[in-house]
């Protein structure tokens, strides 16, 4: 492999936020030509990157002692110095490329950066009554020019990246987030997945494909009221995705407010192209809006059967609207309706969301808690054991009496 392949390919793994690559591929070419001060610049800037400032230190001074006039080199060891705290050699190393290049700006604000930080360091010394030392003592004997580093992986052997270069730098490793946010995704790994959707959209912002995915991973967690906020982020960006529109909709739908998925689902069908996509969709809303609507006609009624069949819509409903405070205590209370011997025992049997694992169990319990007195007094041999003080009623504790 030619040097300029290794050094590439170096370069191209930087470029995407592959440190660890970067540096494989640096040092590949490091070892077909070890006096190359920019491949040494390059591994410094990689070094750097994964926290390893020592070595990059290192390599930059390297760099330099190959290449006197790689200004580079300089300001990757002023870096690093920085870095280890080492201030004054920091500036010292700054100066000595500024000799060479007193025009170079970034090099200027990196001596006024490490001068600060050298008076800012002497004056907490002193007020601590200690003496001031040079932060790099055990190095004294050494020519500061021939102690920095280098590096960044770009094309040309330039100071730093310029702010177009680190924005598309920024998009490749957002992209690359999406990529291992999507692997979780299709492994079923929901938390991992949004972990590395969020991190794909702090380091592109811009990019409407990200909240979108965040939104389908929330969804699939139950979290209706954040894939809502993702998906309206999305839409903030792009108004004419209708994906984002689709999944505002299940977001909706998740938290039991089906007039507002129907308004989002007509607002999206006046994009063009998008009939055949929120087709699926409308039908499922129709089908959560009738079991709502004949499960509250069946509580209505008195008799029996009727509660028991209010119960298994409500229940239908709660599953398919796991974050909808309003459907769990439609559902609890037609399981109380249509089992009132069983009461409170039923009630945590059969409504799986006052599991403490699950997201909607604490909003349910503060909600529902008219609900407790209910409980007790249609529970009547656990309301007599309450009174003798033998047996608690197993819901009392999720509905405690509020705080006057």
């Amino acid at each position: 492999m030619a040097l300029t392949d290794a050094n590439n390919e170096g370069k191209a793994a930087f470029k995407a936020g592959r440190y660890a690559d970067a540096v494989a591929g640096f040092s590949r070419a490091h070892t077909e030509n070890p006096g190359d001060a920019q491949v040494l610049g390059n591994r410094s800037a990689a070094l750097a990157k994964l926290g390893r400032h020592e070595e990059a230190l290192a390599d930059a001074r390297a760099a330099v002692s190959a290449d006197r006039a790689y200004v580079k080199g300089y300001y990757r060891q002023a870096s690093s110095l920085i870095e280890l705290g080492r201030f004054e050699k920091a500036a010292l190393a700054a100066s000595a490329g500024l000799a060479i290049q007193p025009d170079n700006a970034q090099m200027a604000a990196l001596k006024q950066d490490a001068l600060k930080r050298a008076r800012e360091q002497a004056g907490a010394m002193q007020a601590d009554g200690e003496e001031e030392v040079s932060e790099d003592g055990d190095d004294s004997g050494e020519e500061d020019s021939d102690a920095l580093p280098s590096l960044e992986g770009e094309d040309e052997d330039e100071p730093m990246l310029s702010p177009e270069e680190l924005a598309a730098q920024g998009r490749a490793q957002a992209e690359a987030y999406k990529a291992s946010g999507n692997a979780h995704f299709k492994a079923g790994r929901w938390a991992a997945a949004v972990a590395q959707y969020k991190l794909a959209m702090q380091a592109d912002p811009t990019n409407a494909t990200y909240p979108l995915n965040r939104a389908a991973a929330l969804l699939q967690e139950g979290k209706g009221k954040e894939a809502l906020a993702d998906a309206t982020t999305a839409l903030e960006l792009d108004p004419t995705l209708i994906k984002a529109h689709l999944r505002a909709c299940k977001a909706l739908c998740q938290l039991g407010r089906f007039s507002d998925a129907r308004r989002q689902l007509e607002g999206a069908a006046k994009l063009e192209g998008s009939a055949a996509a929120l087709a699926p969709e409308l039908a499922s809303l129709s089908e959560l809006e009738a079991l709502l609507r004949n499960g509250k006609a069946a509580l209505e009624r008195e008799d029996k059967m009727a509660a028991r069949e209010a119960a298994m819509h409500f229940s239908t409903l709660a599953e398919k609207c796991p974050a909808s405070i309003d459907i769990a205590c439609l559902q609890m209370q037609a399981i109380l309706k249509s089992k009132p011997v069983a009461g409170a025992a039923q009630v945590l049997t059969d409504m799986p969301a006052l599991n403490q694992t699950r997201p909607l169990s604490r909003q349910l319990q503060h909600a529902c808690y008219p609900w407790g007195p209910a409980l007790r007094r249609l529970d009547s041999v656990e309301q007599r054991s309450v009174e003798q003080g033998s047996k608690r009623n197993p819901l009392h504790a999720l509905f405690p009496e509020p705080h006057t």
